[in-house]
């Protein structure tokens, strides 16, 4: 069982020690080195391990590796202390024909032991050390192993395999660093970089209290962020290259150069009146043009220099909200904005809003307002809300601009259910939407609680047939009707079903609004073990139905045999009557 502490050999005098007491040793400092090695490091290069093509003679198809350490994710030290020469004439080759030579390859690096030098005292045997060395892996994908360690990406002639390119630092080479907690204390930060003298690398210190000093310059992203002429006459103020275009002392950042010759823009603030403020500047030319501007009022202009509303688009698209009928309203208007007024930018056009709210005296409201620009008064076009809803003067039009009625719908109308509250409900064009189905849809008056039934027009070809009255009525010709069969035994099946009255449940009956009232029927369950072909499934298959129209036919065969045997007990009472009036 693996203990839960480090346990770390102890030695004294006269001690008699055992193999597995010196590897247990070598085991401790090894896992004490790797230990630290994998939590204070990140795993990657620590120095060398370049690799490049060998420009000896014969060796078109060798890389070189130059002398370096590594460490993979697990903490273990691959150290390569000698320039070593790969031959790669071998790796991934088809062989054709004609031979071809995989690239890119990648080469990685990773470790491994091996036991060597076999021991030489008379009658022992076991090989006397271990051998870390690093092993070597050219694939043409790179590592997914995190502890084989890419080196570099090796591009050679498909046709020879002689190295044509080496990508030294390719991405996914990662180099070893340090890994530290959350807080770290130095005096001074260097940022080193090859090829870069020492005098010119930057230093980041600590300048004074809260000062962060930085000597050299900052880049981001390739781009310069350069601050070459701070003031210190001006307290809380960033220039960068100098003051406003109006002389006033502020913030200006320059957005560069295009092409080296061209201003690209800039961004300015200036607050001599109310109307200044924040400004953008953009443009390929000379970065004059305005384009957007944030006044000290607080109002937002995109394509204009002058809004006059919270947030204004070029010439007269505004965005605006304000209080009214009790509530906050926000609205977006063309000529037409509310701040505490109704407004207009340009009082000689006419203006159109629509405005919204989630609260206020008549609650969650859509409204589209028009303002004319001949005096006359303001109209309502259309309210959509929680409490009320018309367009068009009172009048709701779906598919159409000019409705007639209080709801004019020109097109196919789809429902799930359809309650018509009204006594003389009148109903015309009932289908299924394709027109080629045949079946029926129940609709119920909530008024009269009388139910309705609607079939819809044979498939193609045949003559609609769309019919609205009280009860049920079927097509039943003669000629629809093929592999007409009689139903036999129909007496012992109609035993095991009942005749019921019954109160629909809220699950039968979910509108609250009907009154529960005691009907007539049958139980689809007992009707499917005896006649399942009248039970078809309904509500989306969760329940059973029972056709009712069907069920009468196997009544009129029950009746008939019924009176078959009525007729026969007739005549056996009648010969029975006989023969005792005889004797």
């Amino acid at each position: 069982m693996t203990d839960d502490v480090i346990r770390r050999m102890n030695y004294f005098d006269r001690q008699f020690l055992r193999e597995s007491d010196f590897k247990d040793e070598q085991s401790y400092h090894l896992d004490q080195r790797r230990r630290h090695n994998h939590l204070l490091h990140t795993y990657g290069v620590a120095e060398g391990l370049k690799v490049s093509k060998s420009d000896a003679p014969g060796q078109q198809t060798f890389v070189l590796v130059s002398p370096g350490t590594a460490y993979d994710s697990l903490g273990r030290e691959i150290v390569l202390r000698t320039s070593l020469g790969r031959d790669l004439s071998a790796v991934e080759v088809d062989p054709g024909p004609p031979t071809a030579y995989a690239s890119p390859l990648y080469l990685s690096i990773y470790y491994d032991e091996v036991e060597a030098n076999p021991s030489t005292d008379p009658g022992t045997k076991g090989n006397t050390r271990i051998l870390e060395k690093p092993e070597w892996e050219e694939r043409r994908v790179a590592p997914a192993d995190p502890n084989h360690l890419l080196l570099a990406v090796i591009t050679r002639d498909k046709n020879n395999g002689n190295i044509t390119d080496v990508e030294t630092d390719p991405p996914g080479r990662r180099s070893a660093g340090t890994s530290v907690g959350d807080d770290v204390i130095v005096r001074s930060v260097v940022l080193k970089k090859d090829g870069v003298p020492p005098n010119q690398q930057p230093v980041l210190t600590c300048g004074g209290p809260s000062q962060a000093h930085l000597e050299g310059t900052l880049a981001i992203g390739g781009g310069n962020v350069l601050l070459p002429n701070t003031d210190q006459g001006f307290a809380g103020n960033l220039y960068f290259g100098g003051v406003t275009d109006k002389k006033e002392t502020g913030l200006r950042l320059f957005g560069g150069l295009v092409n080296n010759a061209i201003r690209a823009g800039f961004i300015d603030v200036c607050t001599l009146d109310a109307k200044d403020g924040l400004r953008i500047r953009v443009d390929t030319n000379d970065g004059g043009t305005e384009r957007m501007r944030i006044t000290a009022e607080g109002n937002v202009g995109i394509g204009t220099d002058k809004p006059i509303t919270s947030l204004q688009i070029k010439d007269l698209t505004t965005i605006a909200a304000g209080w009214l009928n009790g509530g906050l309203w926000a609205n977006l208007g063309s000529n037409s904005f509310f701040d505490g007024a109704w407004k207009r930018i340009d009082a000689e056009k006419p203006g159109v809003n629509l405005h919204m709210s989630a609260q206020g005296a008549e609650g969650q409201e859509f409204r589209f307002r028009r303002e004319e620009a001949d005096g006359r008064p303001p109209e309502n076009l259309a309210v959509f809300g929680s409490t009320t809803s018309f367009i068009s003067k009172g009048k709701f039009g779906i598919g159409t601009a000019t409705p007639e009625y209080t709801l004019h719908v020109a097109g196919d109308v789809a429902t799930t259910k359809l309650h018509l509250l009204g006594t003389d409900t009148q109903l015309s064009g009932f289908t299924d939407g394709a027109g080629e189905l045949f079946g029926y849809h129940w609709i119920t008056c909530g008024t009269t609680g009388k139910k309705f039934v609607g079939f819809v027009r044979w498939p193609s070809g045949n003559p609609a047939y769309v019919a609205f009255q009280v009860g049920i009525t079927q097509p039943s010709d003669l000629r629809l009707k093929s592999a007409i069969a009689e139903i036999n035994g129909v007496l012992g099946k109609v035993d095991g079903i009942r005749g019921v009255s019954f109160e629909l449940n809220e699950r039968g009956e979910p509108d609250d609004r009907r009154p529960r009232v005691r009907q007539i029927g049958v139980i689809a369950q007992e009707v499917e073990a005896a006649f399942p072909e009248l039970v078809p499934a309904v509500g989306a298959g969760a329940y059973k139905g029972v056709d009712y129209c069907g069920l009468t036919a196997v009544l009129v065969e029950a009746v008939k045999a019924l009176h078959a045997e009525n007729k026969e007990l007739k005549r056996r009472l009648e010969i029975l009557e006989q023969k005792l009036s005889i004797g």
